[in-house]
């Protein structure tokens, strides 16, 4: 559903090239399509890396995936300290 739309954008697009999608790392993507056969985001531990959250919010926006979105968000919530709100918010403030 989600990528059919993306794809009828453009009738003779065949595929969706990522190679310069500096967010789709293999461990998002690997998220991502996790996420699309499952419906979760199973983190390995419960502590996730601000920068694969932001990647993975970051696809999940690109794909239209709000639940996915939401579920990064919550990530870099639970990262939110005294130490990292800045870099944090910095990085939030103007990504949509």
């Amino acid at each position: 559903h989600h990528f059919r739309e993306i794809l009828s954008v453009d009738k003779d697009l065949s595929e969706i090239d990522l190679s310069k999608e500096a967010a789709a790392d293999l461990a998002s993507f690997t998220v991502l399509l996790r996420f699309l056969m499952t419906d979760r985001w199973d983190a390995t531990s419960h502590h996730v890396e601000p920068d694969l959250a932001f990647n993975v919010r970051h696809l999940a926006k690109t794909f239209r995936l709000p639940r996915l979105m939401l579920l990064a968000e919550g990530h870099l919530q639970q990262q939110l300290s005294g130490q990292t709100v800045l870099s944090i918010l910095g990085r939030v403030i103007g990504s949509g």
